[in-house]
């Protein structure tokens, strides 16, 4: 039994606080005239609707002596959700966090909320369903009473000042005419305010009567010109300033002009791109072009890399996923100061890339859950065409993201990420030739964890092939103040010259601890690097335990 105030009790099986306002309304404020007294049958009534908000639906009243005893009764939880005639398979037990707890209004708005956004994801934004709750057996019941399929309708768009009218439809991940999918709003309103061409935007969707929808995008353009920077530490490089200058509207088009600086202990980096939109008319290609510099001060290399690069990108959207294509010529010039390759080299190259992602990666990427990357990139320069020597190299990475179950928050995470890398030299060029942006390395917080910064290979020269394989299973949305514990197994293998491939195999086993501060991801790692192989005896002296602290994405 718990006294609120002098004339009021509570009879409840678990303790129930009310806040200062709650409690006003039920015992009054001597301070104020108007509410100095609070008659009991309105406190009564006042304070069954705090503790139906609370899952109390049974409340009884007892006025004895002028006494007002309220018996809460049993607490009232979700047991089981039941959804009638929805125009696709739905299944309510993905969200898990309603069930066994407390059935309240809130908790039936949330999942009205749920239901309706899934429904939206998967081509019906327009919903009309009813929501009945049984407090006795805590079953919910949701009858889906019209839910009509639709596609995504043209947007009716604001005008961005100085720019081309339609300017917001290069980053929009729909085409009218594809089926409605309320993600694909989010993530175009996402892509242009990461992209800095507004302040900020929205998408807003009406549904009609006759069964269509209309869907009004609004934006805040802000000022183009932004300038940004940031500090942090992390046990690899130590302190790590950066800073950005961008302006993100030049022109009708919206070209964009990009200048970033970073320093740390490691790497020194200064880059400005220029994404030059020359075409008349509002498309998704664009000439791309960097001048960069890039001091590289690792355990066994001091390097300084000038380049220039310049060529035509494109972007597009076709169905759920993204595609991202760039190809150009580029001239660099490598100068090593201490360690690995020639101390002086320059490269006249053509380059491409490719990048191809699904668009619940692209979403999710702060917080990854789902979904899958792939980045292709193959770079070749030929000896006395304008280059010191002839080598390809390519690169393939990707990342695969399994939300096991498919629960809603996410649980239980699968991570797969893979690198490999291979330098291909021309007849005419000998290993010592080529620059060490051109070699391989294995170790450190990005790929092998169980083993130092690219402390692999343990030669002198580095490796012309590698490549790496990561799985990693984090526990997601269940321990509080967003703490996430992660398990991870690291596979990697290099090879030489001539493709051979070291029969040794490198691999460390670890855990991570993730939290989510109010800063930003801070992930603590702790590995131990193995070998097998012939080569194990040897370099014994490398495995030991790693310590990582670092801000960082997930996966």
């Amino acid at each position: 039994m718990t006294i609120l105030c002098p004339n009021v009790r509570l009879d409840a099986p678990a303790s129930v606080k009310l806040s200062t306002s709650e409690r006003t309304l039920v015992c009054g404020d001597p301070l104020t005239p108007a509410w100095s007294h609070i008659p009991l049958r309105q406190a009564a009534y006042f304070l069954q609707i705090f503790l139906n908000q609370r899952g109390y639906h049974d409340a009884v009243t007892d006025f004895r002596e002028g006494t007002l005893t309220v018996h809460a009764g049993a607490l009232s939880t979700v047991r089981e959700v039941e959804v009638v005639d929805a125009p696709i398979p739905l299944h309510p037990g993905r969200y898990w966090k309603i069930y066994n707890k407390p059935l309240t209004p809130k908790a039936l708005d949330d999942l009205d909320r749920w239901i309706k956004h899934e429904l939206a994801r998967r081509g019906y934004p327009c919903v009309d369903m009813q929501t009945r709750a049984d407090p006795t057996t805590g079953l919910i019941r949701i009858d889906i009473e019209h839910a009509p399929a639709l596609v995504f309708p043209p947007i009716q768009t604001e005008p961005i000042p100085q720019t081309q009218p339609g300017i917001e439809k290069r980053y929009y991940a729909f085409h009218p005419g594809d089926p409605y999918d309320v993600l694909d709003l989010e993530l175009s309103a996402r892509r242009m305010i990461n992209d800095e061409i507004v302040l900020n935007t929205d998408f807003a969707a009406d549904c009609h009567p006759d069964g269509t929808v209309s869907v009004k995008q609004t934006t805040v353009p802000g000022d183009p010109r932004l300038i940004s920077a940031g500090v942090g530490f992390d046990t690899e490089e130590l302190a790590i300033v950066e800073g950005t200058w961008k302006h993100s509207r030049i022109g009708r088009m919206a070209s964009a002009l990009r200048v970033n600086l970073r320093a740390s202990y490691r790497q020194q980096t200064a880059d400005a791109t220029f994404n030059w939109y020359y075409a008349p008319h509002v498309v998704r290609h664009y000439l791309r072009s960097v001048l960069s510099f890039e001091r590289q001060n690792e355990r066994r290399y001091d390097t300084r890399t000038f380049t220039a690069v310049s060529g035509p990108a494109w972007t597009r959207d076709a169905g759920s996923l993204y595609f991202s294509y760039w190809s150009g010529l580029s001239l660099s010039r490598t100068d090593t100061v201490r360690g690995l390759g020639p101390s002086s080299s320059r490269a006249l190259a053509l380059e491409g890339a490719l990048d191809v992602s699904s668009h619940d990666y692209e979403y999710y990427k702060m917080t990854p859950r789902s979904g899958f990357s792939l980045d292709l990139d193959l770079t070749r320069s030929e000896k006395h065409l304008g280059s010191d020597f002839s080598a390809t190299r390519a690169t393939v990475g990707s990342t695969m993201l399994w939300n096991i179950a498919s629960l809603d928050p996410p649980v239980f995470i699968l991570g797969l990420r893979t690198d490999a890398s291979a330098t291909l030299l021309g007849n005419d060029t000998h290993a010592s030739d080529i620059p060490v942006t051109y070699r391989n390395f294995l170790g450190g917080s990005r790929n092998l964890r169980g083993f130092g910064r690219e402390a692999l290979p343990a030669n002198s020269h580095g490796a012309l092939s590698s490549l790496y394989t990561g799985l990693e299973g984090r526990l997601a949305s269940v321990i509080p103040f967003g703490v996430e514990p992660i398990v991870f197994v690291d596979v990697g293998k290099l090879g030489g010259v001539n493709r051979s491939v070291d029969r040794s195999l490198f691999w460390s086993p670890g855990t991570d601890i993730n939290w989510g501060s109010p800063i930003g991801t801070v992930r603590a790692t702790v590995a131990y690097g193995l070998i097998r192989g012939p080569a194990a005896a040897d370099l014994a002296y490398l495995s030991r335990w790693q310590f990582y602290l670092s801000y960082g994405e997930q996966f």
